[in-house]
């Protein structure tokens, strides 16, 4: 068996009878009668119109305000629907593997904030001194998910959460950050990395913008992933995998991977006793993988928005641990499987207010 190493990230109108010529005061009256029924129904008319045109236009701002951008109503709709969340405003590219140019292994440098959704996450001391960094991940305007094992600290540590970043800059204090206002780390979390999931909340808002914004999660009613399924993961971990190698990325990296199935032996022989836990998943491709350094960080895939010709991005897992970031081996890394903790995320975001 395989020692596991952590990656440190909504009628009617009545006729009216006619009358003799012979009968004209008779008929005045009648005519008089007339008129004022007419207006009266003319009246009603107006008003009637006057209402659906303002029902209209309430039902259309209503809707409109529901595609409004804005965290005010982002805080009240769980889940975000496409593209209230994973749609960045700024498109991600992706080189040709054979012209990559930096790794995170073998990946390449991230369009500068075309995942707005990434976290820079910073563990302090008391000293106020940084003793390590992660990924994370925007859900709500005031809820950040991450790897249990990010926070899960001595100390305890100050978390300070950096949204909209796309340089690695660990020479920060934390004013210039979101400092975590509570932890939530999942019950069972142990260091075999079983239930490596927490999440974090801050005080003050996030401002959602081109630059911050949320990422979609998947369901337990997402579609089930396939076997080779093309998944993207993000981060700012080591670049090369050789042991001796302790080169960190200074910009975002983003790299292609493949979703390898727990029932195939690459990834269950990972595992003790060669089966892995229903919490996580394993994901890699031959000479790419996520390091450390990108723990916390997402795992993702493309989306179609229904009946649209349009994407969006989900989170279908959290990067957890590696056996040697693919360094000689084909190994897959570990993640934690997001549809898994659905249900837990919920109901933590619920009490997390």
């Amino acid at each position: 068996m395989y020692s596991i190493n952590r990656i440190d990230q909504n009628d009617a109108i009545s006729s009216v009878r006619s009358y003799s010529t012979y009968e004209p005061e008779k008929n005045n009256k009648i005519f008089k009668h007339s008129a004022i029924v007419l207006l009266i129904i003319a009246l009603i008319l107006v008003i009637a119109l006057v209402i659906s045109i303002s029902l209209v236009f309430t039902i259309g701002l209503k809707a409109a305000q529901r595609n409004t951008f804005s965290s005010e109503n982002l805080s009240t709709i769980l889940p975000y629907e496409p593209c209230m969340c994973g749609c960045p405003s700024i498109q991600p590219l992706f080189n040709d593997e054979t012209k990559a140019s930096a790794r995170i292994i073998n990946g390449e440098t991230a369009r500068a904030h075309s995942w707005p959704w990434q976290i820079l996450l910073i563990a302090f001391d008391s000293n106020q001194t940084p003793i390590s960094f992660c990924g994370a991940t925007i859900i709500t305007e005031r809820h950040i998910l991450t790897a249990a094992h990010c926070v899960h600290l001595e100390g305890p540590p100050i978390i300070v959460l950096f949204p909209g970043k796309h340089s690695l800059n660990l020479d920060i204090s934390l004013t210039s950050g979101y400092v975590a206002d509570k932890i939530y780390i999942h019950e069972g979390y142990n260091l075999a990395h079983h239930h490596d999931i927490a999440i974090l909340t801050i005080r003050e808002p996030l401002r959602f913008d081109s630059y911050i914004r949320p990422i979609c999660l998947a369901t337990p009613h997402s579609s089930v992933l396939q076997a080779n399924e093309e998944l993207v993961a993000i981060g700012w971990g080591r670049i090369y995998a050789e042991p001796e190698t302790n080169i960190y990325a200074q910009s975002l990296q983003q790299v292609k991977l493949a979703y390898v199935p727990t029932s195939h032996p690459n990834c269950s022989e990972i595992f003790e006793p060669g089966v892995a836990h229903p919490g996580q998943m394993c994901a890699g491709k031959p000479g790419y993988n996520a390091c450390q350094g990108d723990s916390g960080g997402p795992l993702m895939r493309q989306r179609r928005i229904p009946n649209t010709e349009n994407y969006y991005w989900e989170q279908i897992g959290i990067t957890s641990a590696t056996i040697d970031c693919g360094w000689n081996s084909t190994w897959p890394d570990i993640y934690t499987n997001i549809p898994y903790y659905y249900d837990w995320i919920m109901a933590t975001i619920k009490r997390a207010v």
